[in-house]
């Protein structure tokens, strides 16, 4: 095991078991690139931003084919207290969407 993942382990650790609690509680069953894609989300979101969002809400509902199109809402930043869309922001919500929906496409 390397530097970077002894180190990163526990980060993630937390975050999936918020997210295995989650996918128990509303009997939920994701692929493993469906649960990598919203691990990243909420590790860059916050676990709070995840639970009220769309994505969530369409999980629960089991609206699994809309999850891609609700992650992909989360285009925009804060510059001086205002929400600016965000190329770079874009480009990784669309690579976290390709991963959601194929796993080859996971990076």
């Amino acid at each position: 095991m390397t530097g970077v993942q002894t180190c990163a382990l526990p980060i993630f650790e937390e975050d999936y078991l918020k997210l295995e609690s989650f996918c128990i509680a509303h009997d939920l069953i994701l692929e493993d690139n469906q649960a990598a894609t919203i691990l990243s989300f909420s590790y860059n979101a916050g676990w709070q931003g995840f639970l009220s969002s769309s994505m969530a809400r369409d999980l629960i509902s089991k609206n699994i084919e809309k999850v891609t199109t609700d992650l992909l809402k989360w285009n925009k930043i804060r510059i001086n207290g205002n929400l600016v869309f965000s190329a770079g922001l874009f480009n990784r919500r669309m690579q976290e969407s390709k991963c959601f929906i194929d796993e080859g496409q996971c990076a």
